[in-house]
Formats: structure tokens, C-alpha cells, sequence
């Protein structure tokens, strides 16, 4: 999986979950760049993405979750 992410406005860290919720992979995003993260994910489940930058007054709901098969 590569993941491209950018934001339009301030710092955000991008951090993904495993289901036991340990961190399995984190990337800086910053204003007006691309950046990529790729991962080899193998074990099925329920994975959460969350921001892991304090980021403003929306910042404790960013959050979203992928399901790998």
C-alpha cells in the first residue's frame, strides 16, 4: 500500500495502527508537499489512521480506518 498525503494548511503526523493498537507506521505531513509512505501489510485486519501532530481545534477527530483482506 503507498500512501500520498499532503495538507493545505498546517503540520500533521499521519499514524497507523494495528488493530492492538501499536503503532506500525507514521510519516511528517507538511504544507504543500507530497509524501509518501508505503507499507507491506500482510496480516488481515481493521487498521486506524490517526493524527498524530496536534494540529488545531479538529485535531482529536482525524481519524479513519482501512480493512486489509
Amino acid at each position: 500500500i503507498e500512501f500520498q498525503v499532503s495538507s493545505a494548511d498546517v503540520n500533521h503526523g499521519l499514524g497507523i495502527y494495528n488493530n492492538k493498537g501499536e503503532l506500525i507506521a507514521q510519516v511528517q505531513v507538511m504544507p504543500n508537499h507530497v509524501h509518501r509512505l508505503s507499507l507491506n501489510i500482510k496480516k488481515p485486519g481493521i487498521y486506524q489512521i490517526l493524527c498524530m501532530e496536534y494540529c488545531g481545534v479538529g485535531h482529536h477527530i482525524m481519524q479513519a480506518f482501512f480493512k486489509v483482506k
